[in-house]
């Protein structure tokens, strides 16, 4: 067995393999997580999110506009010009709809999307700065170890086994 060193400095002992023998589905997925957290849309990047699930007006900490729905169930935004707000690239001076799926862009390199509809809407903001800001740099991990895979398969539980688990 080797000690290892986990990019934080973490110690770690196991038999791990050469950096050449690591398989590709592994680095696939290294390169596929890192992106999950810090890619174009990576969670590292979401400085704000909310519900929007009434007529009632609701605000963001660090997010312009208020926000609500109309009679219609449609998700509105109501800002000035000066805050920044556009939708689908059209600036918001009033109160507009915002298209479900549609693009959001906010001052100080912030973009987001909302999703929902009938009344009920979720609102995400990211900033594209933020995980240079952040400093993170990568996800730790120990080196690949081939003795810690092992192959399963998964399936759903029979109704009756489920009902004795709570299911």
């Amino acid at each position: 067995m080797t000690s290892l060193q986990s990019p934080s400095g973490r110690q770690a002992t196991a038999g791990a393999s050469a950096a050449g023998d690591v398989p590709a589905e592994y680095q696939a997925w290294r390169k596929d997580r890192w992106e999950e957290v810090a890619g174009p849309n990576g969670k590292a990047k979401v400085v704000a999110n909310g519900k929007i699930t009434d007529r009632d007006t609701h605000t963001f900490p660090g997010v312009p506009g208020t926000w609500s729905t109309n009679e219609a169930g449609a998700l509105t935004v109501t800002a000035t010009a000066a805050d920044g707000v556009t939708i689908g690239g059209t600036t918001v001076d009033g109160t507009a709809e915002v298209p479900s799926g549609c693009s959001l862009q906010f001052p100080d390199d912030r973009v987001g999307f909302a999703g929902g509809a009938d009344g009920s809407y979720g609102l995400v903001v990211l900033d594209n700065g933020a995980v240079e800001r952040s400093g993170l740099s990568g996800i730790d991990t120990f080196p690949h170890d081939s003795s810690w895979v092992f192959e399963a398969s998964t399936g759903q539980l029979p109704r009756a086994a489920a009902s004795r688990w709570g299911g």
